[in-house]
């Protein structure tokens, strides 16, 4: 099977969920060397973020629950909060007019989440807008990605300063074999290290002005 004929699927985020935005953003800032720049609000998941870029269409995403949120019902998605000072709980693919390969992706991994569209207002007061497959729908608990793409918005990456870069994706399962293979029908097990682990974690090397830092 062939999910993304004609398509690049990329590393398009990372996402780092933590309980409090600003000691979020305090703690990558001293592990970077870098402060994360503050990006906007998802009404829809009750969340705010911040974003440090990791090369011209990547990005590590700080993300947390929202305390002013506009929308107090909102349910927001287990990846996108942890607890303490927060850790790397999955990632995001970027895939090319998603709506009509969702149907190749879906069949090569079933348990992807349906498609859903969203958008945030930038901190210039310009509006961002994308459709994904729902993050809220874990896949072999955050080993799998959720699939982006950005239609006509530029990619935030782009507005974020230089300064660092992903050299490495790390993804430790208990199943990595089955993380492999699956990962293998999605196109996207040349862009990241499968390690056995009793326990699942994402791992990340950046370069950055602290030197070589592993998240």
């Amino acid at each position: 099977m062939n999910p993304a004929a004609d398509h690049t699927n990329e590393i398009d985020h990372l996402v780092y969920a933590c309980t409090d935005l600003g000691e979020g953003i305090r703690h990558i800032t001293t592990k970077l060397g870098v402060r994360p720049v503050e990006g906007g609000r998802h009404p829809a998941w009750g969340t705010h973020n911040a974003l440090v870029g990791l090369g011209s269409h990547c990005y590590l995403e700080i993300i947390a629950p929202d305390p002013h949120s506009e929308n107090p019902s909102a349910h927001v998605p287990a990846v996108f909060s942890r607890a303490g000072i927060g850790s790397l709980t999955t990632w995001a693919a970027r895939v090319h007019q998603l709506p009509e390969c969702y149907s190749s992706l879906h069949g090569a991994c079933p348990s992807l989440g349906p498609l859903v569209s969203g958008s945030r207002r930038r901190t210039d007061g310009g509006i961002l807008s994308w459709v994904l497959t729902d993050p809220g729908t874990s896949v072999m608990e955050g080993a799998i990605p959720f699939f982006i793409d950005w239609q006509d918005s530029d990619h935030p990456a782009s507005m974020l300063a230089s300064g660092c870069a992903l050299r490495s994706l790390h993804l430790r399962h208990p199943q990595p074999g089955l993380l492999s293979s699956t990962l293998t029908a999605l196109e996207l097990a040349d862009l990241v290290e499968i390690e056995t682990s009793a326990q699942v974690s994402l791992g990340a090397v950046i370069e950055s002005p602290r030197g070589i830092v592993q998240i």
